[in-house]
């Protein structure tokens, strides 16, 4: 059985049918997906706290941590939050910008 979490940083909280947020340190939303053997199981939307400049990257880390995901699959993230959250053993997956959070998920499946 193959179990992987899924973060995907959204714009609000559609869940599935959200959009992808068109960056990471600029999302207002996660949706968390569990999926098991290539078919979702679970989908967990929460809003992200306010940040301000200083903590954003520190705030993400902590609650991608939080939430023990494997992958990321944002549109763009910094090259610094990116190097903070691959350290850290998390996978960051580039998916192109317009798809909605089951469309990215789609290509995740389909690899």
């Amino acid at each position: 059985m193959i179990v992987l979490i899924v973060a995907i940083p959204c714009f609000g909280l559609g869940g599935l049918d959200d959009y992808l947020s068109l960056r990471l340190e600029a999302a207002n939303c996660m949706t968390i997906v569990d999926i098991v053997d290539n078919v979702i199981r679970g989908v967990v939307v929460f809003r992200l706290p306010p940040f301000n400049h200083g903590n954003i990257e520190s705030v993400l880390v902590n609650v991608l941590l939080a939430t023990e995901v494997d992958v990321i699959m944002t549109c763009d993230v910094s090259e610094e939050l990116k190097r903070r959250i691959e350290e850290r053993g998390i996978k960051i997956i580039i998916v192109e910008k317009g798809l909605t959070v089951e469309e990215a998920l789609k290509t995740l499946t389909s690899a």
